[in-house]
């Protein structure tokens, strides 16, 4: 018998899968945010005329909206239903990203950028609090009844047993002399 066989796991119903659903949109909106940056980094460039390496200043200010916002909206949202905040959330990473497209020049651009970033954290602690919401007490399996390799990794294995990759021949460390030929070596050895 399987951990999972005991649990209390009926069909999802339609308005669950439609929440989950818009959850996991809004975590798509805003990874997708994050990162297309990044690769439309040159075109940015271009368009607010500053060379790439002082555009790639936008993704740091987008990563400190992200650090300054989570906790300071986590903690003024603290008492507000989860569900509007996370609508909230989402509408203002809209708002954010309108004012980042609107903007012109390499401050607007950073500003806006910045404020794109703030909702980022907040909006997936909110979002895995509705999530868990949204599932029975009795549909979430005690931690005791988990195996504990279904969340342990391959390296730590390899940790416990003191094989490295290069050992074990695994095709993905090709010897390069980079620090991935250490994963899972035992250091103590």
């Amino acid at each position: 018998m399987l951990w999972c066989d005991s649990l209390d796991i009926r069909r999802p119903t339609r308005h669950l899968s439609l929440a989950l659903l818009a959850l996991a949109l809004g975590g798509f909106a805003i990874g997708t945010t994050e990162f297309v940056t990044m690769g439309l980094l040159p075109d940015i460039a271009d368009g607010i005329g500053e060379s790439i390496p002082t555009t790639g200043h936008i993704i740091t200010a987008y990563a400190l909206g992200v650090v300054v916002g989570a906790p300071v909206i986590v903690s003024l949202g603290a008492r507000l239903p989860k569900r509007e905040l996370a609508i909230g959330l989402i509408l203002a990473l809209g708002v954010g990203n309108a004012i980042t497209a609107v903007a012109s020049g390499y401050w607007p651009v950073m500003v806006a950028r910045f404020v794109s970033g703030l909702p980022h954290g907040a909006y997936f602690g909110v979002a895995s609090l509705l999530a868990a919401s949204l599932v029975r007490p009795s549909a979430v399996p005690p931690i005791d009844k988990i195996p504990r390799r279904s969340w342990e990794t391959d390296t730590d294995h390899r940790l416990q047993q003191g094989t490295s990759a290069r050992e074990r021949g695994s095709p993905g460390n090709l010897g390069t002399g980079s620090g991935s030929d250490l994963v899972g070596t035992n250091l103590g050895a």
